[in-house]
């Protein structure tokens, strides 16, 4: 009798990938008096399509109250970074960077910062307001003295293109943090300008970003904008065009009629006389030269043209018409010479 052997084949188990994650926590960058920002690296990450890395921040001392930021994926290695806002200034603290991937942690080592006393000399340059035909508002806001008493503040703009031309206006000094202005005029119409904020104080200047307006109306703009604003911006373009056939009043008539926001408002009949339809009677509306014979068959116009009166007699104004010193004696006179 044969003996038969089973024999079970087991397939060798493959181990699953060991996964691998490192961070480490690098210097903080851009400290102010209120945030920071807070920089960390993943050095390796194998084992794992991605890594969850974030940061962890406290008061020196007092761990126990850390605030963790919100969470980051990334793909592969390399630098991550947080801003951290809401901070109190001329205070030390101490922060970590973490990765964690497939339930493998890792924590960089503990660095530390010290907010500014107080903001540091900086300025803003805000966006212009009462924009017109030539002229403007321009605006900017210190946000920091940098420890200084007080810095002087102004503008410098300039045609898009001609900074080598530029104006400086609106000269200040500030004692704190706050918003300017200065309002800037006989410009051109429909041109770009630049403008930046300036700051200085201490021996220190900066300067805000670059900021654009353009003075007048173009075919952008909101068509409840002033009426008078849109007429004067299409008599400049039309001069700047030369198209207009030599009769530019002619073009700006047209320009109304097409674009006066009151036209929906007229009656049907509005217009010169001799656009008019005719009345209600069926007459002709028109001059009064013009007009038929009036209801009694007379013809209407000024005395002089007008035919005899129904007596046959010719009308002329009385013959003791006049001043009372050139009249004849009235009836009563009469009477008392009979």
């Amino acid at each position: 009798m044969a003996l038969l052997l089973a024999l079970s084949v087991v397939a060798p188990t493959v181990a699953a990938a060991e996964t691998t994650v490192t961070v480490q926590t690098d210097p903080a960058t851009e400290v102010t008096d209120q945030s920071a920002t807070l920089s960390g690296n993943l050095t390796e990450l194998s084992g794992a399509d991605s890594a969850t890395v974030y940061f962890e921040y406290w008061v020196d001392g007092d761990r126990a109250n850390s605030t963790n930021t919100s969470d980051m994926t990334v793909g592969e290695t390399g630098a991550f970074s947080w801003s951290a806002t809401g901070l109190s200034n001329n205070t030390t603290y101490v922060y970590v960077a973490h990765a964690e991937a497939n339930g493998t942690t890792a924590v960089g080592a503990e660095r530390t910062f010290t907010t500014l006393a107080e903001a540091p000399l900086g300025v803003d340059t805000l966006d212009a307001s009462d924009v017109t035909n030539s002229s403007a508002t321009l605006n900017g806001e210190l946000t920091g003295l940098g420890g200084a008493d007080s810095a002087n503040v102004g503008f410098e703009y300039w045609i898009e293109g001609d900074r080598a031309n530029s104006t400086t206006v609106g000269q200040a000094e500030l004692d704190a943090p706050g918003t300017f202005n200065a309002s800037v005029s006989g410009l051109s119409n429909n041109t770009t300008y630049v403008y930046v904020a300036h700051a200085e104080a201490n021996g220190s200047n900066v300067t805000g970003d670059q900021v654009t307006f353009t003075p007048g109306v173009t075919d952008s703009d909101e068509e409840d904008g002033p009426f008078g604003q849109r007429v004067a911006a299409f008599v400049h373009d039309l001069l700047d065009s030369g198209d207009y056939d030599g009769n530019i009043g002619q073009a700006v008539s047209e320009f109304v009629t097409e674009n006066n926001p009151g036209a929906d408002n007229r009656p049907d009949d509005a217009g010169p006389p001799e656009d008019r339809g005719d009345d209600e009677d069926g007459d002709e509306q028109g001059p009064p030269e013009d007009r038929s014979d009036d209801k009694d068959g007379d013809e209407q116009g000024p005395p002089e043209d007008r035919d005899d009166d129904e007596d046959g007699d010719e009308q002329s104004p009385p013959e003791d018409a006049g001043p009372p010193e050139d009249r004849d004696d009235d009836e009563d006179d009469e009477e008392s010479d009979s």
